[in-house]
């Protein structure tokens, strides 16, 4: 789905039912949706975070660009899913800057925390770094700025992540669990092929939700 990029943008989502299974099979493409909160840096060059809120198993998706967009009923926190997620860690400032201004580019490991809730048992990721382009939502017509990247690995094995924040602090990423060279990839290299499938300059136009491109399918 390619989406002009402006303010109001059109969204067009195929029908994909959402499973409550499993997480850990390669055609599975999981979408984590939650609260981003980072505390007070008081002049530091790092922060705390968690990262909090429900994740849904998209079952049955090789093919990424099937998996639409997540609906929240706006009456709700939260995204419809007995699976939840609380996470924790501390996000550094890419250049070495203070912390305090959350507009700027932030590597983060979230791998603390009370972890995530699967088929009734909680489970923790031994690895999660996200690449932040900000650590508040902040409105802007190149949606690039909004764009997270992540890659960990845990008892299930590794995986690749993208995403973006949205209003009201939300940050959403899709994992992919992944076993061919993309599971050798660094941080900077899921950025780096992200911005090679989602965006066409010449166009400028963005696919999104984010993890509509090839490197996120199986």
């Amino acid at each position: 789905v390619i989406v002009k990029v402006t303010e109001r943008s059109i969204i067009v989502t195929h029908q994909h039912t959402p499973q409550r299974a499993t997480m850990t099979k390669p055609d599975t493409l999981c979408v984590w949706d939650g609260i981003l909160e980072a505390g007070q840096a008081n002049g530091s060059k790092s922060v705390p975070l968690t990262w909090y809120g429900t994740w849904l198993s998209h079952e049955n998706a090789p093919d990424a660009s099937k998996v639409p967009e997540i609906r929240r009923d706006p009456l709700k926190e939260f995204v419809d899913s007995d699976m939840k997620f609380n996470v924790s860690g501390t996000a550094a400032t890419a250049n070495g800057s203070p912390a305090d201004n959350a507009f700027q580019e932030f590597r983060a490991t979230m791998a603390e925390g009370e972890g995530y809730d699967m088929k009734g048992v909680r489970h923790t990721d031994q690895e999660h770094e996200i690449l932040f382009g900000r650590l508040r939502w902040q409105g802007s017509p190149d949606k690039r700025n909004q764009l997270l990247y992540g890659r960990g690995k845990n008892e299930f094995g590794t995986f690749i992540s993208v995403g973006w924040m949205r209003p009201g602090n939300r940050a959403t990423l899709a994992r992919r669990y992944v076993t061919d060279g993309r599971a050798d990839w660094k941080l900077d290299q899921v950025r780096e092929n992200l911005l090679k499938d989602i965006y066409d300059q010449n166009r400028d136009t963005m696919i999104m939700p984010p993890w509509q491109i090839p490197m996120m399918n199986a």
